[in-house]
Parts: structure tokens; C-alpha cells; sequence
């Protein structure tokens, strides 16, 4: 079966709320790229990876720690 990846253009956005965020966080989970030119969203998309990055590690050390005690 055929694959394509999702890749979100976000070049003309000027502002992500709340709700944007979490879309785009889901999006990102589900394996989505972004591609953007603002440095706002830029930054918006960096931190989206670093959230979601530090929810894997506090999963991790959350499960680690269930095991091990």
C-alpha cells in the first residue's frame, strides 16, 4: 500500500491560537510536516516539538518508574 506523507503549509499564517495549536500538535503526532517561512510560525512549530518531545520523555520516565517500583 502507497504512503504519502502530509506536509502543512503554513507560509501565509500570521497568528495560531490555543486551538491551532493542539490541531497541529495532533497533526504533527500523526506524523505530519510543516513548511513554513514565518518566523512566528517557525517558532510556533519548534515548540510544538519540543512539547511534544518532553510529553514522551515524562511518558517514558512515567512508565519506567511504574516498572520499576
Amino acid at each position: 500500500m502507497w504512503r504519502r506523507d502530509c506536509i502543512v503549509d503554513l507560509n501565509e499564517v500570521t497568528f495560531i491560537d490555543k486551538c491551532g495549536e493542539q490541531l497541529l500538535r495532533l497533526l504533527a503526532k500523526e506524523g505530519a510536516k510543516f513548511t513554513s517561512s514565518g518566523t512566528y510560525t517557525k517558532h510556533i512549530i519548534e515548540h510544538l516539538n519540543v512539547r511534544r518531545k518532553r510529553h514522551s520523555w515524562n511518558l517514558l520516565g512515567f512508565l519506567y518508574g511504574a516498572f520499576v517500583s
